[in-house]
């Protein structure tokens, strides 16, 4: 069986987690992660960050997007479930690019402190969100809706050579 055919378990505390909420709710999922997770681990961003910096303009989520610090907590939520969980590497790489060794220190810097659902949390900066989203992702063209977020989030689209310095960090966001 080759690396890419093997799944491997989730972590048992994320499996209970799931087992017992098997349909998505942003405030269970929000408390599941602080509980479980440190508040310097992870972000949130995508539909989710978006919804909450854009005053709820944009429906809410459903599934919540995180990009986390270590590919440990990726592999805890590994497999189907409404948890799209990705570290900085692969959350980088699936837009063709390799991380800049500061980059999760910018990422934490830039972040917007919020209460989501009723727990503190931290949305990735506007800008980031804005600058992902610029990019095509794992290849595909951009979507309609990464083009909707970017004008919910009141951020200028970038060329992809801009969005590419601003992921990077090489300019001050």
């Amino acid at each position: 069986m080759s690396s890419l055919a093997r799944v491997l378990p989730q972590a048992p505390h994320v499996a209970e987690f799931l087992g017992t909420n098997p349909n998505f709710e942003l405030g269970q999922s929000i408390d599941f992660l602080a509980a479980h997770y440190g508040q310097q681990e992870w972000v949130v961003e995508g539909g989710a960050a978006v919804h909450n910096l854009a005053g709820g303009g944009r429906p809410e989520p459903h599934d919540l997007d995180i990009v986390c610090r270590d590919p440990g907590m990726q592999r805890d939520f590994n497999g189907p479930n409404y948890f799209d969980i990705k570290s900085l590497a692969l959350w980088m790489g699936c837009k063709g690019l390799e991380p800049a060794p500061d980059l999760w220190q910018h990422v934490m810097d830039t972040s917007i402190p919020a209460t989501v659902a009723g727990a503190d949390v931290r949305l990735m900066s506007p800008a980031l969100i804005a600058a992902g989203k610029s990019f095509p992702y794992l290849g595909r063209p951009q979507r309609q809706k990464d083009i909707l977020d970017i004008e919910l989030l009141g951020v200028k689209p970038y060329e992809p050579e801009a969005a590419k310095a601003r992921m990077l960090g090489a300019i001050a966001l």
